[in-house]
């Protein structure tokens, strides 16, 4: 039971939003990609425009998901001691830090994806419909859709975060438990996880896979990771 209650509503906002993304930047490309194909007309100044164009759209969706993930794990623990100004500067400090961190990455991938594909033109490995085809695929709805799965239980577990230490600050310990969907699609990485407590107290406590024996922090473990976290509480509440 992951404490987001409504989270499909928001994994269909962040991929409509990453989608709209994902058609700009597609037709940008391939509008550059020119007749012959050439990596030099992808200069850096592109591929800054871009990565602005993927913050602005990343940091409003991830805030909204920060800021509900607050009000839904208040409302589990029956705890209202967040203000409404510490949710809304925690979730622009996090979400601004985040989403360049995640903008940053997504672009640097791209650009080694484009210049592989283009290389792999050039010497006659692929077609120029093949070129297309393959830019068409990293800015196409599947990796929209993986974006916003990830993302939003990223944003979820990192909005929990703001009520634990609250809890903390006022004596009161939390321990994690990891929580799968459990369900047809729960994936062999995860399912061990379910259930598991955490090695110590509190928000920065890790997780042990019981069945690999690898470490996690939080959901999510991997990409298109549905999994949440559930606190129970280690101390009597006075």
């Amino acid at each position: 039971m992951p404490v987001l209650s409504n989270r499909d509503a928001l994994e269909q906002r962040m991929a409509e939003a990453v989608g709209k993304l994902n058609g700009r930047t597609r037709r940008k490309l391939l509008k550059l990609i020119g007749d012959p194909p050439a990596l030099s007309n992808f200069t850096d100044d592109v591929w800054r425009e871009i990565l602005v164009d993927f913050q602005t759209t990343l940091t409003p969706q991830l805030e909204t998901v920060f800021i509900e993930s607050i009000g839904n794990m208040a409302t589990e623990v029956n705890f209202t001691g967040v203000s409404v100004d510490l949710a809304n500067e925690r979730a622009i400090e996090w979400a601004r830090t985040y989403s360049s961190q995640l903008s940053n990455g997504l672009i640097d991938t791209r650009r080694r994806h484009m210049g592989r594909s283009i290389g792999d033109y050039l010497e006659n490995k692929i077609d120029r419909d093949g070129l297309f085809e393959r830019v068409g695929r990293i800015y196409g709805p599947a990796k929209a859709e993986e974006i916003a799965i990830t993302e939003v239980t990223r944003a979820a577990v990192q909005g929990e975060r703001l009520v634990v230490d609250e809890l903390t600050k006022e004596g009161v310990l939390l321990r994690k438990v990891w929580l799968t969907v459990r369900d047809a699609n729960v994936c062999p990485v995860c399912e061990p996880l379910d259930g598991v407590k955490a090695e110590g107290i509190g928000f920065n406590a890790y997780f042990v896979n019981p069945s690999s024996g690898r470490q996690y922090d939080n959901p999510p473990a991997h990409t298109r990771c549905r999994c949440g976290v559930r606190y129970d509480y280690e101390n009597p509440i006075l």
